[in-house]
């Protein structure tokens, strides 16, 4: 099983729904973490924001590896 799928990281739920909205808008490629950010402020989510200013090494994981929030 690919890496990706056997240790997704785990968010917030409220970060998780926050970089979902920016994914959805398809108006960065979300490798560019400070578009994400800008972006995400911009559209009401700054908690997405926050949590990529204070958690760039999970945030480069999570492309990779995916993220989960919990349920």
């Amino acid at each position: 099983m690919p890496k990706r799928f056997e240790s997704p990281v785990l968010l917030p739920s409220t970060v998780f729904e926050g970089l979902e909205a920016v994914q959805e808008l398809g108006q960065t490629n979300m490798l560019d973490y400070r578009a994400v950010q800008d972006i995400a402020t911009r559209i009401g989510c700054p908690e997405a924001a926050a949590w990529i200013e204070d958690h760039q090494h999970e945030y480069s994981e999570g492309l990779f590896r995916g993220f989960v929030a919990p349920e």
